[in-house]
């Protein structure tokens, strides 16, 4: 009878403890990611000539807007979850990565381009996105660049806007055929800037601060 109270034991040490060092590592997995959000340790890039595409082959493209943290490489999957939560290395990252649609070409010849990016706590990735809100902030500050290794896009900052998360902007499939894009951002933003209504168009979309069901959006037009 004691033996088979003590295999009893002894099997139940054997079940948990692996359960339970599982455990303690995901918790210390946590505390690291949480860490390296805090601490700002993120690729950033400047828009040059002088990257190194050969050498970063998952980068499809660099953006940068001046006076903002926002100059980072751009990546692209066969769906939209896959750099939610992974840096352009392809390691795992709690800031993920910006990413372009993966219904876009990652050669941009689409009308219009819908790039995404988390909004961070300590003011990384696509937060500096709701700066734009502000009248001010967003007269001043009208130029943004996406840089291919074959092609410079330069871009007018055109409109910021808060959207809900089943808005017309993400029907891409219809929306990168028209050439009418405009009309109805227009009547949506927040913030908006006169423009010639040529070029393509890159919409920037991060989450809200505020409410889940909300996202910020920044739309570029190409000059």
């Amino acid at each position: 009878m004691r033996v088979i109270r003590w295999l009893n034991k002894t099997l139940v040490y054997v079940i948990l403890l692996p359960i339970f060092l599982i455990c303690i590592y995901a918790i210390y997995d946590f505390w690291c990611c949480i860490k390296q959000s805090e601490s700002g340790e993120y690729v950033t890039i400047s828009a040059s000539a002088d990257f190194d595409w050969a050498a970063n082959s998952n980068v499809i493209a660099i953006i940068s807007i001046d006076d903002t943290t926002i100059h980072y490489p751009i990546v692209q999957w066969r769906d939209n979850k896959y750099y939610l939560a992974r840096n352009e290395r392809n390691e795992y990252s709690v800031a993920g990565s910006i990413f372009l649609d993966y219904r876009n070409s990652k050669d941009f010849d689409d009308n219009y381009n819908i790039i995404y990016g988390h909004r961070m706590s300590a003011g990384q990735m696509f937060s500096d996105i709701a700066k734009f809100e502000e009248g001010e902030f967003f007269d001043v500050h009208k130029k943004a660049t996406i840089l291919r290794a074959d092609e410079e896009i330069d871009t007018e900052i055109i409109a910021f806007l808060r959207v809900g998360v089943n808005s017309s902007l993400y029907r891409l499939e219809s929306r990168r055929l028209r050439l009418d894009n405009l009309q109805d951002i227009k009547s949506e933003a927040i913030q908006y800037r006169e423009n010639n209504g040529v070029g393509r168009i890159f919409a920037l979309s991060t989450c809200n601060k505020k409410s889940k069901s909300l996202r910020d959006v920044l739309v570029l037009k190409e000059t």
